[in-house]
C-alpha cells in the first residue's frame, strides 16, 4: 500500500486568520517556499514538504501539531 502525504497547512493558516507571506516572513524563507508547503498534486499528494530542521520552526511558530498540518495517507 503506497503511503503519502497530504498537506494541510493552507487550510490551518486561514483558520486562523493568517497567510502565506505571514508564514514566510517569521521563518525567513521565501514565499514561493511556503507556497509549496501547502500545495497538493492532482492526487492528494504533498508536492513538497518541510526538512526537520523546518518543521520544528514551522510547529512552534504555528503552536500546532505535525497533524495539524500535514496527514499521512496510508
Amino acid at each position: 500500500m503506497k503511503q503519502y502525504v497530504y498537506s494541510k497547512l493552507d487550510d490551518y493558516l486561514k483558520s486562523i486568520n493568517k497567510n502565506q507571506s505571514w508564514l514566510a516572513k517569521e521563518l525567513k524563507v521565501n514565499k514561493s517556499t511556503v507556497y509549496r508547503w501547502c500545495k497538493n498534486d492532482e492526487s492528494g499528494q504533498a508536492t513538497n514538504t518541510p526538512n526537520v530542521l523546518y518543521l520544528i520552526k514551522l510547529l512552534r511558530v504555528l503552536d500546532c501539531t505535525v497533524e495539524e498540518i500535514f496527514e499521512l495517507i496510508e
